[in-house]
């Protein structure tokens, strides 16, 4: 039996107020059909699009040539369904697989960012924190020798998220145990504000450090 709720005057499922969407250019470009009311819920960006003497709103027609049309359908099943869509956490995933899965989260939470959407942002970052859980878990080695999100994925979370973000914050707590040398072999292809980062939060992470030039010896920092 469906569940009952108090109707919502503002949600409209007519065919007269849907609106077409181009994500992409040339010939990967592909459109998307949705209520005006149902994707305007949820992002600001399409609000503001709706609103005023703007040609999206009388066209009916809402461009994103920059972004992925795959990326923008994970982002449709959110709107319409309030879930990630993603590869089952699977103890025998791959690290090829678990670089690729936070490349697209990371694609994913951008693009929310974009269209200023608070719940499909969290709803990302909750799917990879349950991602990196189930990476600890299932490691067969007490020391694993894959650490996500990649170098890749964090920079496409940094260049599309602005300081302070909490899609960058997650990205250095996850960071936060992972080994030096493995920081260091990575440095290059890390950017800059991402190591700023790490570096503030492993100092915070510190509670009890103590300042190694008091403790040391006087000749500690001779040269031999």
């Amino acid at each position: 039996m469906a569940s009952k709720v108090y109707r919502n005057p503002s949600i409209s499922f007519d065919s007269s107020t849907s609106l077409t969407i181009l994500v992409g250019q040339g010939s990967s470009q592909k459109g998307f059909l949705a209520h005006e009311s149902v994707i305007c819920a949820h992002s600001e960006f399409f609000r503001r699009a709706m609103k005023g003497n703007w040609a999206e709103r009388k066209e009916r027609l809402v461009k994103l040539p920059d972004d992925k049309p795959a990326t923008f359908a994970l982002y449709m099943n959110i709107v319409y369904t309030n879930v990630v869509a993603h590869a089952p956490l699977l103890s025998s995933q791959n690290p090829p697989d678990r670089t690729a899965e936070y490349i697209e989260l990371c694609e994913l939470y951008v693009l929310s960012e974009k269209l200023c959407d608070k719940r499909a942002k969290n709803s990302v970052l909750e799917t990879m924190r349950d991602l990196k859980i189930s990476e600890y878990y299932s490691s067969n080695s007490a020391k694993p020798t894959s650490f996500g999100p990649s170098a890749a994925a964090i920079a496409i979370m940094y260049a599309g998220t602005p300081a302070g973000s909490i899609g960058r914050k997650l990205m250095t707590d996850m960071w936060s145990t992972v080994p030096p040398e493995h920081i260091i072999d990575n440095a290059c292809k890390l950017p800059g504000e991402f190591i700023k980062d790490l570096a503030v939060t492993l100092l915070r992470d510190q509670t009890s450090r103590k300042n190694k030039a008091l403790s040391a010896k006087a000749n500690a920092y001779n040269e031999p």
